[in-house]
Parts: structure tokens; sequence; C-alpha cells
């Protein structure tokens, strides 16, 4: 009996180094998803002056996770007659802090500016959010063998401790 819980105890230690590692995975598809939502959000501004409301709307429909529940979020409140900077402010609180930073500044220029002052704004923010993606993903590799391995000796130190 103390060998399968020994065994159990363990085998959690491994679980929490994989979902620690699943966590920054996720963090860096997140921001994938942040530069596709603003490489399209650049080329409909410039290429179809398509309005404010129905751009996110159809970004929302075209996206996954984060990016395509904030579009949804913001045409939702465009369509209420909020302005665009409150309700890219509103539709960015739960963004995490490093991301939220990046993405910011568009609320200050869509919607009050040209089409192509909006669309370079919208490439400056890309790039920086690239650069962001690009570090997630090299870190990635390195710490989430760090994550597996520190919580797989946790787990067999703390079976070893209890047996």
């Amino acid at each position: 009996m103390k060998l399968l819980g020994g065994f159990l105890i363990a085998a959690a230690g491994v679980w929490s180094g994989f979902l620690a590692a699943g966590k920054l995975s996720a963090s860096a598809a997140r921001c994938g998803s942040w530069c596709r939502m603003l490489e399209l959000l650049s080329f409909e501004l410039v290429r179809f002056l398509t309005p404010l409301p129905e751009l996110f709307a159809s970004l929302a429909e075209r996206l996954d996770g984060a990016a395509g529940e904030t579009c949804g979020s913001v045409a939702e409140d465009l369509r209420t007659g909020l302005g665009f900077r409150a309700a890219w402010r509103s539709a960015t609180e739960n963004v995490p802090r490093e991301e939220r930073e990046l993405l910011l500044p568009l609320g200050d220029v869509l919607g009050r500016f040209g089409a192509e002052e909006q669309a370079a704004c919208a490439d400056a923010v890309r790039e920086r959010m690239n650069g962001l993606w690009k570090s997630r993903r090299r870190e990635l590799g390195r710490r989430s063998r760090v994550c597996v391995g520190v919580g797989s000796a946790l787990g067999l130190m703390l079976a070893v401790l209890l047996m």
C-alpha cells in the first residue's frame, strides 16, 4: 500500500510539472494569436477600410482564443455605442499584464486617425508582440523541461520522505 501511495505522489509531482509547462505553452500560443489578430487588423484597415464594428466582429469569427474573445467583446461594446478607446480598455482588462501593455496603444489610435496611421500603429504593436512571442517560444523548450524536472524531483522526494 505504501508503494502505491508513493507512486501516486511521485506521479502527482510529474503531473504538476507538465501543468506548469502547459501554462508556458499557452502563453506562447496566446502571443501568436495576438500577432495574427494584429496582422489581419492592419490588412483590413488599409485594404478594405472596414469600419471598426464590422472589422472586430469579423476578427472575432476568424480568430481563436484570447484574441478572438477580445475582438468579440470589442465588437459587442461598439454595437452598444461605447467608444473604441473604452471598449478596447474594457476588453483587454483580463489580458496578462505584459501583453496588455503592448496592446493598449491601439485604443488611442484606432478609430481616431486615418487608415494608414491606424495600420502603422497595429504594425508597430505587432512587431513588439512578435518579439515577445519569439522570446516565449525560445524559453518554452528550456523552461518546460525545468518545470517537468523540478515537479518530478519534488514528487519523488516527497514520496521517499513519506515512505
